[in-house]
């Protein structure tokens, strides 16, 4: 893994709603740091609109990047004309 980037969220009509975002943040944070020890992980907060429909807004988001090169080929066929 290259790197991981981990978002709170909490609708912005939330009780303490930027709390609970960062609160969000910091514990999916920590959760990544024990499974993936080592890589860099960038983490924010945010407040999302009331009417979010996923969720309400209620989540953490965690994206884990790869290494380029691990990345399988998703188009063995050759394309006509297609030079590499």
């Amino acid at each position: 893994m290259k790197s991981v980037t981990v978002d709170g969220l909490a609708p912005a009509d939330a009780q303490d709603a930027k709390l609970l975002a960062k609160r969000r943040a910091e514990a999916a944070t920590r959760a990544v740091r024990q499974l993936l020890d080592g890589v860099p992980v960038r983490t924010s907060s945010h407040l999302s609109a009331p009417s979010s429909t996923f969720r309400r807004g209620n989540y953490a988001g965690i994206d884990l990047v790869p290494f380029q090169e691990d990345l399988p080929d998703c188009n063995p066929v050759p394309i006509p004309g297609f030079q590499r």
